[in-house]
């Protein structure tokens, strides 16, 4: 009955890709979702005017506002926004940021709208698909390297 039931379970294939390439697959999928993730502003965040004082060029063109906010006779300045082409914001516009009152330049951002919380959202998918599969994949390998062990002893 024993030689019956080993031969009644299934094989185990030997997956694609090894534990270090899912490790990998798994850091940077971490990295891209951390950088393409939308991150909207803080609870009890301020929302006001600020004023469009430089741009963020890309190589290929695509250009992210920066914002300047005086608050008590200090000017902060943003981390460039969500981008387009051509440049949605000319320098000297008005643009909405938000900050906490806490922290004013560790927070200061420009908010996305709606359209820009979608794209977003889709240039984080991939960072997500990688990140799932790499970890799906690192589980398949632990579970046959257990399963070889079995089977050699």
């Amino acid at each position: 009955m024993d030689t019956a039931q080993a031969n009644a379970r299934p094989t185990v294939k030997e997956p694609r890709f090894g534990p270090r390439m899912s490790i990998a697959g798994i850091i940077i999928g971490i990295l891209w979702v951390i950088t393409f993730n939308s991150h909207p502003p803080q609870e009890g965040s301020v929302f006001t005017q600020g004023t469009v004082v430089d741009h963020d060029i890309a190589p290929k063109g695509i250009c992210s506002p920066i914002a300047e906010l005086a608050v008590d006779g200090v000017a902060y300045r943003s981390d460039p926004g969500v981008g387009a082409e051509p440049c949605e914001h000319a320098i000297g516009d008005p643009i909405e940021v938000a900050y906490h009152p806490d922290d004013i330049r560790g927070t200061l951002q420009i908010p996305h709208d709606e359209k820009e919380t979608r794209q977003v959202i889709v240039i984080s998918l991939p960072g997500w698909g990688l990140l799932i599969g790499s970890t799906v994949s690192l589980v398949n390998n632990i579970r046959y390297r257990r399963k070889a062990k079995q089977a050699q002893a």
